[in-house]
């Protein structure tokens, strides 16, 4: 998978700092999930996700991308679930790595909210649409370490999800999809009170989503456009 050109703009570390995406991010209940009170360390994972690109083998579990702002202005995440199975990735070692990518995806969407003004964007939250019609069953989700990484993710961000999302739609999602939310549900607790699932039925699905863009036309699921340039520090 190719990622899209992302334009970069150098900033010096100052401009960067009193930057709307960095001040945004440094808010504790955001800052407390990756448990890093030293500044630079922080400054430093900020600058990582920024620039960091995902190994191919991790896009395969699900890709997203930017798809503009809908009716109320809030931006809207594209998320489209991939062939590979979670597991493949946990048996691999690697579950800190998927996880980096999760916290890179909510990293964009708080770039995505600053990115208008607070008038425009009063509520401060994201769209987050998932398709999940590549999936070859979602069976493969109902095994012990995969539902254990799935657990220890709501748990984990719970409360910053809560914080970021305004509205979830999840479509093409089988009897296993919705089971495995029902079962996270204790754990999410009113976060899954903003998400709506559809089946693979597109009469029921298609007029929801025309409804969140405002329009017809419904963009398609597939790239890794993110929408917005990558900060860069800016050498001496």
């Amino acid at each position: 998978m190719v990622p899209d050109k992302i334009p970069r703009r150098h900033l010096t570390r100052e401009e960067i700092l009193q930057s709307p995406e960095y001040l945004y991010l440094c808010q504790p209940i955001i800052r407390d999930i990756v448990q890093m009170p030293d500044d630079e360390e922080y400054f430093n994972l900020f600058l990582h996700l920024e620039t960091w690109e995902a190994p191919d083998y991790i896009k395969e579990v699900f890709s997203y991308k930017f798809g503009g702002y809908d009716y109320q202005n809030r931006p809207i995440w594209m998320v489209k679930l991939g062939g590979r199975p979670v597991k493949d990735i946990l048996d691999r070692g690697e579950g800190d790595l998927l996880e980096r990518y999760l916290w890179q995806f909510a990293h964009w969407g708080a770039k995505s909210i600053v990115a208008r003004p607070l008038e425009e964007n009063p509520s401060r939250r994201v769209v987050v649409l998932v398709d999940a019609l590549q999936v070859s069953s979602l069976v493969s989700y109902m095994n012990g370490s995969t539902l254990g990484f799935l657990i220890r993710m709501v748990r984990k961000y719970r409360v910053v999800s809560k914080f970021l999302l305004g509205l979830g739609v999840g479509i093409n999602i089988s009897k296993v999809g919705t089971l495995i939310v029902n079962l996270l549900k204790p754990l999410a607790r009113k976060n899954l009170k903003k998400i709506e699932l559809y089946t693979y039925d597109n009469t029921s699905w298609e007029p929801r989503l025309q409804e969140v863009f405002g329009r017809k036309k419904i963009p398609d699921f597939e790239g890794t456009n993110r929408g917005f340039y990558r900060v860069v520090l800016k050498s001496d």
